[in-house]
């Protein structure tokens, strides 16, 4: 097994263990955002990496027409997606006239269960890159800077 497959196994374990704590756990959340905060704070044009709190705000985020749309699948407990979280800035950073990047956080209640199963995010990080609504690629795992590089370059013409 290699190194990248065991990074991405190790957290695909460690985010089965987390979704089964928080399904076990209380299911009212205080901390919820109102959907219109939420839209406000995942469309701010002015924001490098847009943060998404809504399937709606999904859904009309990965529909941007004329940009490819990054999607970073994400927990705030996962150490590979904190280590990539400064690459993820830089790659939306130096893109940003071509890519749209967003982030959604594994562990909001919107995303555990039936959303996340419909996208087959089996691991995190998870970078599904789409065009027009429509998955193009997917990759799990960290990378380096020049790996992200190439994995996009022949998306990104």
């Amino acid at each position: 097994m290699g190194k990248k497959q065991f990074i991405s196994f190790f957290v695909a374990v460690l985010f089965v263990s987390a979704l089964s704590i928080s399904c076990n756990s209380s299911t009212s959340n205080s901390s919820q955002q109102p959907a219109d905060a939420a839209e406000t704070e995942a469309s701010g044009d002015d924001a490098v990496v847009k943060h998404i709190n809504s399937v709606e705000t999904f859904n009309k985020t990965i529909s941007n027409n004329g940009k490819l749309v990054l999607v970073d699948f994400w927990a705030e407990w996962c150490r590979p997606c904190k280590m990539v979280a400064p690459i993820v800035e830089a790659v939306a950073t130096e893109n940003a006239d071509k890519l749209v990047v967003a982030k959604v956080d594994m562990e909001q209640d919107w995303v555990i269960g039936a959303f996340a199963r419909s996208y087959y995010i089996e691991a995190i990080p998870c970078f599904i890159l789409f065009s027009n609504g429509k998955e193009v690629a997917r990759t799990e795992g960290y990378m380096e800077k020049d790996e992200f590089d190439s994995w996009l370059k022949d998306y990104l013409k």
